[in-house]
């Protein structure tokens, strides 16, 4: 072939303009951990001493040599099963901080780690256990801002097994409205809001992420059941934790020894992985709706219209493909139909419903045994 194409038609007369677009896949943040640690504990916690402000990024690979003492435990139940999810550990001025103890100044510590990082981690604890009045800042701070984070506690005071206990971790934060998942383990040295959180990030299902996945149910070796040494809860344990809407784990009786969190549920009684499901369509939905509108000439057509309304289809879709939602519609107005607003404002009332499915807790099966008489 000649090369002929200088001074060519081509080259001359004939122009092609390709826009390069950047299509962004937002969300990651709704499968990661944040735990909030004080710098004076991270001590006896972490093998290189961190600063104020700092934000340490674990992994499965690396947090063996990165953590030591209670980190490393609680860390070591939550990687047991879990190989992809990142862990972030955010340290705040705990300066003020004694046991039991959690004031304003420290509050004030908390919560400025909590606004400069909230965005990185959707699930967020405390390190300090045994510290009702710091586990419930956490959960007043989750609170103001329930787009981007959902509070774990993990509860191991005994007032937890009080049936209608005000002074527990469960019931400090009810009178606080506050609304954290918590998970109940006598075992201070264990973390089972971590160990729960683990299994449930830890496999990728149809929709390319972990949301969604089961949050309770799950059998493990991680962890022992919630009851007294090791034992399964008595019958007044449960009923006081049921109560108190607390998750708490106990064999599954198959034989394995394996024990399994019976929970799922938030401290005022809502659905965790609903919450967990909403947030990350809004979330998702409005930075990719976002990225959708700044490519060019995105007028307020139908076709914008329906541009949008793909993109929430979209993520409706992957759920219902993996059975967490179902009878999802999109049930938003024809565009001429929609509410007047101002010229550069689509306003969408009422765009979709679905129906959320839970998990199967109890089973109730009743049978007949017929007995023919010679």
């Amino acid at each position: 072939m000649a090369n002929d194409f200088q001074g060519s038609i081509a080259q001359q007369f004939i122009t092609f303009s390709t826009s390069v677009v950047t299509n962004v896949v937002p969300g990651e943040n709704f499968y990661k951990i944040m735990l909030f640690m004080g710098d004076a504990e991270a001590n006896a916690s972490l093998v290189t001493a961190p600063a104020v402000g700092d934000i340490i990024e674990i992994s499965a690979s690396n947090y063996a040599t990165l953590t030591k003492g209670p980190l490393l435990g609680y860390l070591g139940g939550f990687y047991s099963h879990n190989s992809i999810t990142t862990v972030y550990v955010v340290i705040y001025d705990d300066a003020l901080v004694t046991t039991g103890n959690f004031p304003a100044g420290a509050v004030t510590a908390l919560t400025t780690q909590f606004n400069a990082y909230k965005d990185r981690a959707y699930f967020k604890l405390m390190t300090l256990h045994d510290n009702i009045p710091a586990n419930s800042a956490l959960a007043g701070l989750c609170k103001t801002d329930t787009l981007l984070s959902q509070c774990w506690i993990s509860a191991n005071d005994a007032q937890m097994i009080v049936d209608g206990s005000t002074t527990s971790m469960a019931g400090v934060c009810k009178l606080a409205g506050q609304d954290p998942v918590i998970v109940y383990h006598p075992d201070a040295t264990k973390d089972p809001a971590l160990v729960q959180l683990g299994l449930s990030l830890a496999v990728l299902n149809g929709t390319g992420t972990p949301v969604g996945n089961s949050m309770d149910y799950l059998a493990t070796d991680a962890i022992t059941p919630s009851g007294t040494a090791g034992a399964n809860p008595t019958a007044s344990m449960v009923t006081a934790l049921t109560n108190a809407n607390a998750g708490f784990f106990l064999t599954v009786g198959d034989g394995t020894g394996q024990v399994a969190n019976k929970g799922g549920k938030t401290n005022l009684g809502n659905i965790a992985g609903a919450q967990w499901i909403t947030q990350y369509i809004n979330y998702v939905s409005a930075v990719r709706t976002a990225n959708y509108l700044v490519q060019l000439n995105r007028f307020k057509t139908n076709a914008t219209y329906q541009g949008i309304l793909g993109i929430v289809q979209s993520y409706l879709s992957g759920f219902e493909q993996i059975g967490r939602l179902s009878d999802v519609k999109i049930t938003a107005p024809a565009f001429n139909k929609l509410p007047a607003s101002d010229g550069d404002t689509i306003t969408v009332p009422n765009a979709w419903e679905a129906y959320y499915n839970d998990n199967v807790r109890k089973v109730v099966i009743q049978g007949t045994l017929y007995i023919t008489q010679s």
